[in-house]
């Protein structure tokens, strides 16, 4: 790993994969030289080689910043890399440099997307030729002899490394020596045991085909489908990536009456030595891009467009805005409410987990939304995002459509605009088409899909049960998907494109954020791990709702196993799960004079689909599934240690 950073670090754009086959052969190369050569002669070498190419790369390091000007004139003239007038190259050219090529236009690019689309589903065919019946949400399929191979082979290499590994340990000192042979064995072990848990996730593999919302049999009238409020994460990134992303909202198929949009900016405030705040440039500028797209959509009637500010509280969750939140609101007939979500934070931010927090449970804590989707801010959806995803979320009961409050995540694979495959267009491999989609599809089977931390749509009371974003960690997303499975919900997979964003394009950035979702899955292992206390600070340990959060869970869990038991003994159900401070109340309107029916007073009243929690003894069986739950285990626990490897 450290030599194939150095060499994208100080050579010129390579291919990562090319990197790592040399790297890897080398190691075989060694390995060959481990099993032939005395111990002492290989540590000599080693130390020769490690020497020699430190030495190496540090006068590359040199020489590659004395001949920049060199190094620049070498890339083409539109990935050639420019640096703000106070602010110099932390690495080489060559590491901030796109690999990319550029000759593309995310807007344009976003056509093939924003279009009405003729969708195809893998295993049915076209979307068009797929019918529903009464009642029906979805299809789903599987394949037999692809499964059938599939679990022959990991049977296979289960059987084939335990006699491996027998092998090993029957062999240490003859083979390989009294030191080697023990640390020979530990690794094998544990590559092993990480093999088990990842290919288990591939037992078995579903198609899945989705009955769009207008195509629901029985119809479902469009005055009765559910309000969605989406949030689009953003700090400080270039305004222009959002502007596709708000006029991919704006274009959405769907009521304009039942959609929200929502910035959460949390960059627009920069805090001055003396506590005040100031507003960011950049978050002026995304108020004035927001402006200017609406007066766009008006067509000649900007002057209808009604903007005003209003300052949002935060008693429900407090720590996600110590200082409150700062809220621009803009208001059209023609087209869904927009608005900009500022929070003034405090010492301690908690990252985007924070921003989300505050976003769902601060600001937009009405028991009127139920469902929130969430993008990153250069993410522009399609205009069936939510005639693809609500669908998942239904069941038809009672002569009505209605949630099933067994469903609480639904995810949809990344794509990116100036990435199309995994091929040599992708050296950086941001694709990761095997993860984001293959893996998706066969953990769709047991609900346990990751969230990715955008394209996603989530049920609220999911997120009310696990009292929102997890807190303590680097990357918020993938720990509080496992905490929605834990207790029962589904995470289901949509294997269609509904939103087209941008990868990062350059070593630097993509180290970065890798380095980033690494750090996440530690501290998460860390937080989790019996082990971890004694290797963590108390700070560390304890972040907030962290304690509550693992008696809400141990409870739920005992109430699950408790129904069980009152169930096989016929004394009825049991007690519901313990509740928690962060269920949805009415918010007062803060400009009462434009919309009067906002008023907790005058509120529009919820509608049938709200039915009551119908779907607690579903998750409780989920709860109790010994299956479901290993698969879970296993799924996350590879997560939490692969992405230190990759």
């Amino acid at each position: 790993a450290f030599a194939t950073t150095m060499v994208l670090r100080y050579a010129d754009p390579i291919s990562l994969a090319s990197a790592n086959v040399l790297i890897q052969m080398s190691t075989v190369v060694l390995s060959i030289l481990l099993f032939t050569t005395k111990v002492t002669f290989l540590l000599v070498v080693g130390t020769v080689v490690s020497v020699g190419g430190f030495a190496l790369f540090t006068i590359a390091k040199f020489k590659a910043n004395a001949e920049t000007q060199e190094a620049a004139s070498m890339l083409e003239s539109d990935e050639t890399v420019t640096f703000a007038e106070n602010e110099g190259p932390s690495g080489s050219t060559a590491e901030k440099a796109s690999l990319i090529k550029k000759d593309f236009d995310h807007n344009d690019q976003l056509k093939a997307y924003t279009t009405p689309l003729n969708r195809e589903w893998k295993g049915f065919g076209m979307a068009t030729d797929v019918t529903f019946g009464h009642g029906e949400t979805i299809k789903i399929r599987k394949p037999q002899f692809y499964n059938a191979v599939i679990r022959i082979g990991i049977i296979a290499h289960f059987l084939t490394g335990i006699a491996y590994l027998l092998w090993i340990s029957q062999n240490l000192a003859s083979s390989f020596g009294f030191v080697i042979g023990p640390m020979f064995l530990a690794a094998e072990f544990m590559s092993y045991i990480m093999r088990v848990v990842c290919f288990t996730q591939y037992w078995t593999k579903q198609y899945k085909a989705v009955c769009p919302l207008h195509q629901l049999t029985p119809a479902w009238p469009e005055e009765e489908w559910p309000i969605v409020q989406f949030c689009v994460t953003h700090y400080r990134e270039p305004v222009n990536e959002t502007h596709p992303t708000l006029k991919g909202l704006l274009e959405m198929d769907y009521p304009t009456d039942k959609i929200e949009i929502n910035i959460l900016d949390d960059g627009y405030y920069s805090r001055k030595p003396d506590g005040s705040f100031v507003p960011h440039p950049v978050g002026l500028e995304m108020t004035m891009m927001i402006r200017n797209t609406l007066s766009m959509f008006a067509r000649g009637e900007s002057g209808s467009i009604t903007e005003f500010t209003w300052e949002a509280a935060k008693d429900v969750r407090p720590e996600a805005a110590e200082f409150g939140n700062h809220v621009i609101e803009f208001k059209h007939p023609a087209f869904p409410t927009v608005r900009q979500i500022c929070r003034r934070k405090g010492p301690v931010s908690h990252f985007k987990g924070g921003n989300l927090n505050n976003a769902i449970f601060n600001v937009l804590n009405d028991s009127r939304y139920q469902f929130y989707a969430f993008l990153d801010c250069d993410m522009a959806p399609t205009n069936d995002f939510l005639q693809l995803t609500v669908p998942l979320f239904l069941q038809y009961k009672n002569k009505q459509w209605q949630p099933d409050y067994v469903t609480g995540m639904c995810q949809a694979p990344q794509t990116f605009s100036n990435v199309g495959s995994n091929g040599s267009d992708d050296p950086l491999a941001q694709v990761q088409d095997f993860y984001w989609r293959r893996t998706m599809m066969h953990l769709d089977r047991w609900g346990l899909v990751h969230y990715y931390g955008t394209n996603v749509l989530f049920f609220r009371p999911a997120l009310e049960d696990t009292m929102g974003w997890q807190y303590g960690v680097l990357s918020e997303d993938t720990p509080t998907g496992s905490n929605v499975s834990s207790l029962g919900w589904k995470a289901v997979y949509l294997d269609q494109d509904i939103a087209v964003g941008l990868c990062k394009d350059n070593v630097e950035e993509t180290l970065i954020q890798r380095k980033r979702w690494a750090m996440g899955n530690v501290m998460w292992e860390l937080l989790t791990s019996p082990f971890g206390r004694f290797i963590t600070t108390e700070e560390f340990q304890n972040p907030p709702f962290w304690d509550r959060q693992c008696e809400h869970y141990a409870q739920a869990k005992a109430n699950a196993w408790a129904a069980c038991d009152e169930d096989a003994d016929g004394n009825g159900p049991a007690a519901e799960t313990m509740g928690n401070t962060t269920r949805s109340v009415p918010r007062q309107n803060p400009n009462p004079d434009d919309n009067p029916e906002m008023n907790i007073e005058g509120a529009t009243p919820l509608s049938n689909f709200f039915v009551p929690d119908t779907g607690l003894e579903k998750r409780q069986e989920r709860m109790r599934n010994h299956l479901v739950s290993t698969m879970r285990i296993f799924s996350y626990a590879h997560v939490k240690h692969s992405n230190q490897v990759a």
